[in-house]
């Protein structure tokens, strides 16, 4: 099976999630796949709902590729980060509701794409983060301010300056899920929720969808752009090597000089 690909089923489109070796580590590849995938969904007019899952048992995804992260500086970070925001904004674009059907870790980009899902399905094993913090960086997919928008100020600081990993209950008190099952429910539970959107008029669900998000004001670009530098400059840093290098070889964190 390939890294990431998607099918149809009953107006349903499935993006399969796949990349067994590295926990669904998003690389410039993989992200670059994503984009395709989306692209070709937005094409076919008989899908009126989009599910996203992973084919892990223990895992939605582990976060960004970490060791291709690792040299990325000035233009190439702004790239990589350009990238995963373009991910996150094929989520928004989407014209049907995406449901992200998550279980286990949902780490770093997982939860900052999850940030632009519509609807989450989560197994009440899920682990969500953003430890990026633990890297020596800063998200750089959207994760901050989303994350904000999301649960409030002092609670995306709090999960961002510590690097923890909420449960289940306490990500559905957040309002980051919407559905928390069993395990052994979540893929029904999925199939479910997918049947009865698409069980309604389709023109109006997509209007719905649209109308809402423009209640929100969803319009990220300065914020994104910000994020962006933010991420680019912080890949320049000692630090950041320094902790990047001792997660790769399991050490402990490295004393840090600012610099």
């Amino acid at each position: 099976m390939n890294e990431i690909q998607f099918t149809v089923e009953n107006h349903i489109a499935t993006i399969h999630l796949n990349r067994q070796r590295v926990g669904n580590a998003f690389s410039t590849e993989m992200m670059e796949k994503w984009c395709n995938i989306f692209a070709e969904i937005q094409k076919k007019e008989d899908i009126r709902c989009v599910v996203v899952k992973s084919e892990l048992p223990n895992a939605f995804t582990f976060g960004g590729d970490i060791k291709e992260e690792q040299h990325l500086k000035g233009d190439s970070a702004r790239r990589f980060s350009g990238l995963g925001q373009a991910c996150a904004k094929c989520l928004r674009d989407c014209p049907c509701p995406v449901i992200f059907s998550i279980n286990g870790y949902c780490l770093g980009a997982g939860l900052e794409f999850l940030l632009s899902a519509d609807l989450v399905i989560a197994s009440d094993d899920i682990q969500l983060g953003i430890p990026t913090i633990k890297l020596g960086e800063v998200p750089g997919f959207g994760g901050i301010g989303l994350l904000g928008k999301k649960i409030g100020y002092a609670n995306a600081m709090d999960l961002l300056l510590t690097g923890r990993f909420l449960q289940g209950q306490e990500a559905l008190r957040l309002g980051l899920v919407q559905y928390l099952v069993p395990t052994a429910e979540l893929e029904q539970k999925t199939t479910e929720l997918g049947h009865t959107i698409c069980t309604f008029a389709p023109l109006a669900v997509r209007k719905m969808k649209r109308v809402l998000q423009h209640a929100y004001g969803v319009t990220l670009e300065e914020q994104l752009a910000y994020e962006t530098e933010a991420f680019t400059e912080i890949c320049q840093t000692c630090d950041r090597a320094d902790a990047i290098e001792a997660f790769l070889n399991k050490k402990p964190s490295p004393p840090f000089h600012g610099k």
